[in-house]
């Protein structure tokens, strides 16, 4: 009897041992593909590490194949790391995935600010430098107009992320400084808040300046504005424009 039951007990432990030596194995060979990628994209979302959402996953017979993008050496090391050293069945991995160092955030801003520019209707055929340092944008370039000259300095204000805006664009007179003096001229006479009378005007190298007075600040704004929409006006200063309001009838 004694005999029978080590017969049994050394049977056991044979079997025991094998299950431990070759049992598992068998089981590893024995995992569906379909599962142990699922198991390695879960590992991944697991360390956070690594972003994964950009690696690819492939998996035949066991054997792994990584591919995509991640943005350090790290990452794909690590991400190797992970597949080899803690998923069971892997049999191999190959390791294809690319590193590409993420857009830094003045790169982003400065592809938004050029897309802007672009898609600004008022700077159609416009050559506008975009530099951006630390979030800072700055405009380089040549316009025929101050309302271009503002549109670049809006495009780059809309821009995600830019903090400053340094505009460096140069307004270039298209027209002689005479016939935008005519202009001008015709501008105030037709006006109807502006005392023709009561308003001088001088133009040299596209600046008009104005001197003379209105009878409400918000009418200095508006003549300025008005004016820097002729043609070939650079500028328009308005430092000696003054307020001076009539006498109402009652006083």
């Amino acid at each position: 009897m004694e005999l029978i039951v080590k017969k049994i007990l050394w049977g056991c432990l044979i079997s025991i041992c094998y299950v431990a030596v070759t049992g598992f194995g068998m089981y590893y060979d024995k995992i569906p593909d379909g599962q142990l990628s699922s198991a390695i994209k879960q590992r991944f979302k697991m360390d956070s590490r690594i972003n994964a959402d950009h690696i690819i996953v492939n998996v035949k017979d066991g054997h792994v194949v990584l591919k995509g993008v991640v943005g350090t050496v790290t990452e794909k090391s690590l991400a190797e790391g992970l597949v080899a050293g803690s998923i069971i069945g892997v049999k191999s991995v190959m390791n294809e995935i690319t590193v590409r160092p993420a857009v830094g955030q003045d790169d982003a801003i400065k592809k938004q600010v050029e897309e802007n520019l672009k898609t600004t209707p008022a700077l159609k055929g416009k050559e506008i430098n975009v530099s951006v340092n630390d979030r800072i944008v700055k405009l380089e370039g040549l316009v025929t107009t101050v309302l271009q000259r503002r549109a670049a300095e809006k495009a780059a204000e809309i821009a995600k992320g830019a903090k400053g805006i340094v505009n460096l664009v140069n307004v270039k007179p298209s027209r002689p400084d005479q016939e935008i003096g005519k202009e001008v001229a015709f501008y105030l006479l037709w006006s109807p808040i502006v005392n023709i009378d009561r308003v001088d005007f001088s133009v040299k190298d596209g600046v008009v300046k104005l001197e003379g007075a209105v009878e409400h600040n918000a009418h200095i704004f508006t003549v300025q504005q008005d004016i820097e929409k002729i043609q070939g006006v650079v500028a328009v200063d308005v430092s000696k424009m003054t307020v001076k309001r009539r006498k109402s009838r009652a006083a």
